[in-house]
């Protein structure tokens, strides 16, 4: 059968895996196969001639300015599906999909998404952690609004804010009987007496007893949710596999909240698959417990997913090994600074490299670190010299961060073979004063043409600009009728930029006028007190009737300063006492 196949190519463009030599070498070893191999070259460069170096102040601006290029280039006639974007941290994968996506442009190659990052994910991580911590306030509203989460009883998706703003309110700390259901009873009889007291008294708002029935009916609801969740609690039963999949399985069919025609349905699919396989795991050696089950799940569900988005069809965005012997008319290698290319990995403990170098002289199945650099150097080099342009970006920072960042070592071998200086230093990089390296700052409106803008957003500020530029109105740009919230936006700068006093820089009603006069206004103390103060706090709290409500678990617990004081105290006394000092035996209530 394998005469068949007629003439074999075999590229090794890369170290091939020691699962995968044993064929490798046997296609080499058929009569029609020719190898052709690049990865004994230990001296491989990289083509000066092809190569674009450029710096950017941190990786925000890296990511914005692939974009512009992918654009650009695309305009010039090339096709989406010959250019690529590799890295080797993994957390550019999410960053730059989701910015090309944001432009309107197709993304192919492997998705590099974990399951954990998913709401299928976050709504399994945080049930354990919701049981785990005893049904804590804080692990149970987080787990709520982490994903699409419906009531069992009813089916509804449950409103997770105001939730948490009533468990807040009625001081729900931990524990299901002592804490939720105690907490959450009190408070559902107490809101709409406080609020039937304060209208016979004339102290209440308008609608504060709609208000507060309501609110007493949203905690009764959520006091039946907890005590329902709390029945289906982990027990002795599920310490196997089958049985701690199937109680996971009706868990996520009766709380979580899945869509048909939601794109993210696959991710269901992706948690399936996972589950099935932990099912599997079933032996007739010693049974799991429960907390071993739930550990190898999260472990699991960090993993990154080597499944595929549909290739071809858009800009292959991916790890650098994964594009290796892949011919890209445009590569983009973006996050060349300290620290990566090449990435040094971390030593094993328990094997350093010299003890592997002496077990195993071929690394065939221990590798070292510096067999491990090797075989990213030829990826690496595999990649760049299969594209007709490769363009490889220093980011210099990150954003929000004062720390700035060197080039890595292999863009510093870039450029110096752009430039042709062997001797070049990084520090000239930051000059940016070197032959052949791009140095681009901060993304500047007034600095962009419309023609180049790199999403939707940049081309809106763009072409504002030139319009105002061109003597043209605000008001009257084409934007403007078409999305109110520009409309809205160009309001509030008018008003508040006018000489009249408006409702953008304070000015409220306290109560309507039949007179339409505005010569007397009703209201308290506080009120008139809060409305010195600031305005603004007054329109929140009294016409919006917006408060602040604060996590009840500080309330219950002691902070540092008084616990350490606390327990120097104690010693001090303990050690006073013993010492003999002039202090009486102490009772045994004081011990």
């Amino acid at each position: 059968a394998v005469t068949r196949l007629g003439s074999i190519l075999l590229v090794e463009a890369s170290a091939v895996a020691p699962v995968q030599r044993p064929l490798f070498d046997a296609l080499a070893k058929l009569g029609q196969a020719t190898t052709v191999s690049i990865v004994e070259s230990q001296n491989s460069k990289t083509t000066a001639s092809h190569i674009e170096p450029v710096g950017v102040p941190d990786v925000a601006e890296e990511i914005q300015d692939v974009v512009r290029s992918i654009v650009n280039f695309a305009k010039a006639g090339e096709k989406f599906s010959r250019m690529a974007v590799v890295f080797e941290d993994d957390s550019y994968a999410n960053r730059i999909a989701e910015s090309l996506e944001f432009a309107g442009i197709p993304v192919s190659g492997p998705d590099r998404t974990a399951l954990s990052e998913t709401p299928e994910g976050r709504f399994v991580n945080g049930l354990l952690d919701v049981f785990k911590g005893e049904f804590s306030r804080l692990d149970l509203t987080a787990w709520l609004s982490s994903a699409p989460i419906k009531d069992p009883r009813t089916g509804v998706a449950i409103p997770a804010a105001r939730w948490d703003a009533i468990s807040r309110k009625a001081g729900v700390t931990e524990g299901v009987y002592d804490s939720w259901v105690a907490r959450l009873e009190r408070f559902a009889k107490n809101v709409v007496r406080y609020a039937e007291r304060s209208d016979q008294l004339s102290e209440g708002r308008a609608n504060q007893i709609e208000a507060a029935k309501t609110d007493a009916h949203h905690a009764t609801q959520l006091k039946e949710f907890v005590i329902d969740l709390s029945r289906r609690v982990h027990s002795d039963r599920e310490d196997s596999w089958i049985e701690f999949v199937s109680w996971l399985r009706e868990l996520v069919n009766d709380y979580l909240i899945v869509s048909e025609d939601d794109p993210s349905s696959a991710n269901m699919v992706r948690l399936e698959k996972l589950l099935d396989r932990l099912e599997s795991l079933e032996g007739n050696g010693l049974k799991p417990h429960y907390e071993h089950c739930a550990g190898v799940l999260r472990e699991q569900l960090d993993r990154r997913s080597a499944g595929l988005r549909s290739l071809g069809a858009g800009v292959y965005v991916g790890p650098v090994w994964t594009a290796a012997g892949c011919p890209f008319e445009t590569v983009f290698v973006v996050g060349m600074s300290e620290g990566r290319y090449p990435s040094w990995g971390q030593t094993d403990p328990l094997l350093p490299d010299p003890l592997k170098r002496e077990l195993d002289p071929e690394g065939n199945s221990l590798t070292t670190i510096q067999r491990r650099i090797e075989t990213n150097r030829q990826a690496f080099i595999s990649v760049v010299e299969s594209a007709n342009r490769a363009v490889f970006y220093w980011p210099g920072g990150i954003p929000g961060e004062s720390r700035e960042f060197g080039p890595a070592r292999w863009f510093l071998d870039a450029v110096r073979e752009v430039s042709g200086e062997d001797l070049l230093q990084a520090g000239r990089l930051i000059e940016g004063d070197v032959n052949g390296l791009t140095v681009k700052k901060r993304f500047s409106g007034s600095e962009t043409t419309a023609a180049h803008a790199g999403d939707l957003h940049e081309y809106d500020v763009v072409s504002v600009r030139d319009w105002v530029s061109n003597e043209g109105e605000e008001t009257s740009f084409p934007l403007v009728s078409l999305t109110p919230e520009i409309k809205d936006s160009l309001t509030l700068e008018q008003q508040r930029e006018s000489s009249e006093w408006t409702e953008f820089d304070g000015k409220v009603a306290l109560h309507d006028n039949d007179s339409g006069s505005e010569d007397f206004a009703v209201g308290s103390a506080t009120a008139f007190e809060t409305y010195a103060a600031c305005p603004y706090r007054y329109f929140l709290s009294r016409r919006l009737n917006i408060e602040p409500t604060d996590s009840p678990e500080p309330e219950v617990a002691l902070d540092a300063l008084t616990f350490g004081t606390l327990i120097h105290d104690v010693l001090e006394k303990f050690s006073l006492w013993r010492m003999d000092q002039g202090y009486d035996t102490p009772s045994h209530s004081d011990q």
